[in-house]
């Protein structure tokens, strides 16, 4: 199954922020919190708190509400989201939600979806990946790869069920064959 990889994740973070801070960042945030498109766009300015570096995270279709930590990276400031959140809270216009458009309305998921994809065009990634919604696929994958308990992976993705967590794991079979490589060679 194929998912955006970490690189693809960057290389969008970054090509946005060249065009567009708000879209910049609402990338990083649904990467980095696994939220689905309607969640980032109803986002809120009283959800996120730059003081202690924390954002709350509304879910939809039942899933658990939770309040995550702003991921700060030191080495990459294109992937900090604090400083992203700040410079575009400087810039934002008026208005209670996060992201709104060039008018001051919520941005709807239809035309966040048009902003993604032409992003992921810009940059010729597989139109299959080119939607918001497979950031949080990639969110989910990203960190079971790195070594994530699968319970953490579910809490990160607000989901009730494991089942669920289950359908944005996909594991390929180079992956797989890497997986029992190495556990079987510690025999």
């Amino acid at each position: 199954m194929r998912r955006l990889t970490e690189q693809q994740v960057e290389s969008l973070i970054q090509l946005a922020k060249k065009d567009s801070l708000r879209d910049a960042t609402m990338i990083a945030l649904q990467f980095f919190h696994a939220m689905r498109s309607s969640e980032v766009c109803e986002l809120k300015v009283s959800q996120v708190n730059l003081d202690t570096s924390s954002i709350e995270v509304i879910r939809k279709k039942g899933s658990l509400e939770t309040t995550q930590a702003l991921h700060v990276h030191k080495g990459k400031p294109h992937l900090d989201e604090r400083k992203l959140l700040a410079a575009w809270l400087k810039e934002k216009p008026e208005g209670e939600f996060l992201f709104p458009t060039q008018k001051g309305a919520r941005m709807n998921p239809r035309s966040w979806w048009r902003l993604f994809h032409g992003y992921c065009a810009a940059l010729d990634i597989d139109s299959r990946l080119a939607k918001p919604h497979s950031l949080k696929h990639a969110s989910a994958t990203y960190l079971l790869r790195s070594g994530a308990d699968l319970a953490s992976v579910r809490q990160h993705l607000g989901h009730k069920s494991y089942q669920s967590t289950y359908r944005y794991l996909g594991c390929d079979s180079e992956q797989s064959d890497a997986v029992a490589q190495n556990l079987f060679s510690r025999i």
